[in-house]
């Protein structure tokens, strides 16, 4: 087993929880980046347009 895997095997599910969490925040603050980024965004080429 290499080490990165048995580190792996001791995430105690507290741990495990605290990382889904943090994930779950970041998941959350992606889709408000996109969701204030898409309109900005062209639906096709657009050279020298304004979208």
């Amino acid at each position: 087993m290499s080490d990165s895997a048995a580190k792996a095997a001791t995430l105690t599910l507290e741990a495990l929880l605290t990382i889904m969490d943090r994930t779950a925040a970041n998941l959350e603050r992606l889709q408000a980046v996109w969701d204030r980024a898409s309109p900005m965004l062209p639906d096709g080429p657009s050279i020298g347009t304004t979208p």
